[in-house]
């Protein structure tokens, strides 16, 4: 039987690949707080609540459109 000898990378090859792996993993990309991002949301109903109606979305040519319609049942 013979063996085969794959070469095994040195270690500078492999400090390189780990700098470079630890380099590009933040991306230059900062930490941030709270944001203001506009009134809460609205609209929710409350589980339980027996409104009997469904929230759909329409597409059109000005993008989508919600529509509340009233359901036969809950």
């Amino acid at each position: 039987m013979t063996s085969r000898h794959f070469p095994r990378p040195n270690r500078a090859a492999l400090a390189l690949a780990v700098l470079l792996a630890a380099g590009t993993s933040g991306c230059g990309i900062g930490t941030t707080g709270p944001v203001q991002a506009g009134a809460p949301a609205s609209g929710m109903q409350r589980p339980g609540d027996g409104a009997g109606t469904v929230r759909l979305y329409f597409a059109g040519p000005y993008g989508t459109r919600p529509v509340t319609r009233r359901t036969d049942a809950p």
